[in-house]
């Protein structure tokens, strides 16, 4: 599996979110945008099409969220592993779910399921707090596969990430929480209005939720299951 991640400012304030991703099994591709839209196979899924198996597995489409803005694909494995791709229709932004026993050998931008530590390609070295070299690490390399169907979107290595925003994003429908043209009061209010939204978010993800409403001025993101 491979996800791209999408550089924004603003001009208030720059972030970046996972805006795609991308993930092969034996010989089929699957491949989901920050729009919701996804292909098998480089084939587009209609809206609310049923696809029922990909390489072999069952896998089902659904929709979640108060105002049903959230699409879900959630793929069973064997050994009851299972992968759910999560898409926030309105902020863009892609959640990735890896859950079950997956093997020992099993690693990437996730981590290992023997290993607490963040390691890098060599299996020792422990990159804990080193986000961004934790990044570049496992950035694709050029003599492995690429996944995606657009294959030169940059940067590619041997070029790094990007750490300067090179995009804005814009005609995202939100209620905006954040006036930075006014100083005090007004962002201090909506500050507390992202906390408040965010109540119920798990407490060391709280301030992850708080951020994430605050850059993205969407209050329906605290539904989604990562924030809980």
């Amino acid at each position: 599996m491979h996800i791209r991640t999408t550089r924004v400012d603003t001009g208030r304030m720059s972030y970046s979110y996972i805006s795609g991703t991308a993930l092969k099994i034996g010989t089929d591709f699957l491949e989901v945008k920050d729009d919701g839209s996804a292909t098998l196979n480089g084939e587009a899924l209609l809206v609310g099409e049923h696809i029922g198996h990909f390489a072999g597995y069952p896998i089902k489409k659904s929709m979640k969220g108060s105002k049903k803005n959230i699409f879900v694909y959630e793929l069973s494995l064997t050994r009851g592993n299972s992968i759910e791709i999560r898409v926030n229709t309105r902020s863009g932004m892609l959640f990735v779910d890896a859950e079950g026993n997956f093997s020992d050998d099993t690693v990437g931008l996730l981590g290992s399921p023997t290993n607490a530590i963040l390691v890098g390609r060599d299996g020792k070295t422990d990159l804990t707090g080193e986000w961004n070299a934790f990044g570049e690490e496992w950035q694709v390399q050029s003599d492995e596969p690429k996944l995606f169907q657009d294959k030169n979107r940059g940067p590619q290595h041997p070029f790094g990430c990007i750490y300067e925003a090179q995009q804005t994003k814009r005609n995202v429908r939100r209620r905006r929480l954040t006036d930075y043209d006014n100083a005090g009061g007004s962002e201090i209010m909506n500050l507390e209005l992202a906390t408040k939204a965010c109540a119920d978010a798990a407490a060391h993800k709280k301030q992850f939720c708080v951020d994430d409403v605050m850059v993205t001025g969407d209050l329906e993101l605290t539904e989604d299951p990562f924030y809980h």
